[in-house]
């Protein structure tokens, strides 16, 4: 779950990450502040779920409805937070533009990653 939506949602996560650093200067590369990243969201529902007594295929039937409902709907939450950051004047002019995939991206996906700091929205 996690990986699919952090690949799924890398430009919306690096848009809110930036931001987030912004708001809370002690973050670094090592220590991101982003209580919306994907490992945050699924741990705390797993921590969650642990204290319920259940069997195994019901702990698997929530994880299954979690990532449904929860983490493939997490665009949408993460488009209002940075939304909310823009309007507050968090980096309003960050844009992510992911280029089209080829074979050396496949290789290296940071070369896929381009971003447009100081420039007018559009």
């Amino acid at each position: 779950m996690i990986t699919k939506s952090k690949v799924h949602f890398q430009g919306p996560l690096l848009q809110l990450q930036t931001r987030f650093s912004v708001v809370y200067p002690g973050a670094s590369d090592e220590a991101p502040v982003n209580p919306m990243a994907p490992e945050h969201l699924c741990s705390a529902f797993v921590e969650a779920i642990q204290a319920l007594e259940i069997q195994i295929r019901e702990r698997l039937i929530l994880l299954k409805q979690f990532d449904r409902y929860v983490v493939s709907n997490l665009g949408m939450l993460l488009d209002e937070a940075n939304r909310i950051l823009i309007q507050a004047g968090v980096i309003p002019n960050f844009r992510y533009h992911a280029r089209p995939v080829n074979s050396r991206a496949r290789q290296h996906p940071a070369l896929t990653l381009t971003k447009q700091v100081g420039t007018p929205a559009r």
